[in-house]
């Protein structure tokens, strides 16, 4: 999947990540504020990044509700977050409303 757009506004912002029953949520709200318009996104989990991309072919559905939700839980989760409890999220958003998300754990 590639996005051939260039990047049109940057956004960063700190958000809690939670515990939960099926593991810890990170929880990415008001993306059309920051410029995601993009109805799908695909989750990317790397050593020490998660990756979003949005884009009309993406994997998984963003919640139309609040502005435009990613609503990110599993097990998975609670083991990248290595007990952080405060991750960074810098989203990237081009003029189509597709884009890309980075998010990183702050220190413990």
């Amino acid at each position: 999947m590639t996005i051939a757009h260039t990047f049109k506004r940057t956004t960063s912002e700190r958000v809690a990540a939670t515990r939960t029953r099926k593991g810890a949520r990170v929880w990415i709200q008001a993306l059309e504020s920051k410029g995601i318009t993009a109805e799908r996104v695909t989750v990317v989990f790397e050593a020490d990044t998660i990756g979003l991309v949005f884009s009309p072919d993406g994997k998984r559905k963003v919640t139309r509700a609040k502005g435009g939700i990613v609503d990110i839980e599993s097990k998975k989760v609670l083991s990248w977050l290595q007990g952080a409890e405060t991750v960074s999220v810098i989203i990237e958003a081009d003029s189509a409303g597709n884009g890309m998300a980075f998010i990183t754990r702050e220190s413990v």
